[in-house]
């Protein structure tokens, strides 16, 4: 069995919930996809310049890459509904992997069930985890006062 900081990092990664990211995804079109057919019309500045000028890749100070996306998009079909559902799916794979990355990154969940280390008895490990650490005695102000002289 492997120690150290590269098994600590997988039994973190196996301890988060495997449904957590494709939940994510799926609540990010869920919510986006209903909204974009609700109102398919695009509003405002930035995406109306952005599929006006479709064909550029490069505007005003504007990153490139979501301009890419727009051309790539409009270049299978001219019509903004699929570019916007694009859109909807970048940011909901987002979403999906800042999930995925946290819940490595923290851990495990709060609450997951997690083995007891061997030769440990589920209880004495349960028993371990609930028990507060503990407690120094401390000594008074008057104590530590004549120990200095």
């Amino acid at each position: 069995m492997s120690t150290g900081p590269a098994a600590e990092e997988r039994a973190a990664a196996s301890s988060t919930p495997r449904w957590l990211a494709p939940a994510v995804l799926l609540l990010g079109l869920v919510v986006r996809v209903p909204l974009i057919l609700a109102w398919p019309a695009v509003f405002g500045g930035d995406s109306v310049v952005r599929l006006a000028r479709s064909n550029e890749l490069f505007l005003g100070y504007w990153l490139p890459l979501p301009q890419a996306l727009v051309m790539l998009c409009r270049g299978l079909h001219p019509d903004p509904l699929w570019t916007r559902l694009a859109f909807a799916l970048i940011g909901s794979l987002a979403a999906a992997a800042l999930a995925r990355a946290v819940g490595a990154a923290s851990g495990p969940v709060a609450g997951a069930s997690r083995a007891p280390p061997a030769g440990r008895s589920a209880r004495t490990a349960v028993a371990a985890i609930r028990r507060p650490p503990p407690r120094r005695a401390r000594r008074s102000a008057r104590t530590r006062c004549s120990r200095r002289r």
